[in-house]
């Protein structure tokens, strides 16, 4: 028997629904035009009628991006090494004083602790230094103005 004529399985229904929705994240489907694909897969029988579904969709979509830990992000890791480094060099110059004055340091640990902090809220959002470099970059704001009159 031709595998285009075998039977669909449940979960072969579902992987095509579930490229079809991806095609319609990426604009190639309307919502009309994948509701009525959506409800087609459901009610397919063959191979035959899924590959129908999807003969005009480009053949699948890429992998995923693999996750990547805001520990690994090198901002991040900037941050902290800054918070680090300037906050333990200035302790070690209060405690090489005497350490009889008040812990002055902390203004340094808070400064930079809000660098870190602000850093780790825009990994976390998932906020992309490279896409903002290249929206500047379109938008033209990456160019220094000329002299007046120019």
């Amino acid at each position: 028997m031709d595998e285009a004529q075998q039977r669909a399985s449940d979960s072969e229904r579902e992987a095509t629904t579930d490229r079809l929705r991806a095609a319609a994240e990426e604009g190639r489907l309307d919502v009309d035009e994948l509701d009525e694909r959506v409800a087609a897969a459901l009610t397919a029988r063959t191979h035959a009628d899924l590959e129908r579904l999807t003969t005009d969709l480009p053949a699948g979509a890429p992998p995923p991006r693999a996750a990547v830990s805001v520990w690994h992000r090198r901002d991040v890791r900037g941050a902290l090494a800054a918070l680090i480094t300037a906050g333990g060099t200035c302790t070690l110059v209060w405690l090489a004083t005497g350490a009889h004055s008040p812990f002055w340091p902390v203004w340094v640990f808070m400064g930079t602790g809000i660098a870190v902090i602000a850093t780790l809220s825009k990994a976390l959002r998932g906020d992309d230094d490279r896409r903002d470099r290249d929206r500047d970059r379109d938008s033209g704001r990456d160019r220094l103005p000329g002299p007046p009159g120019s």
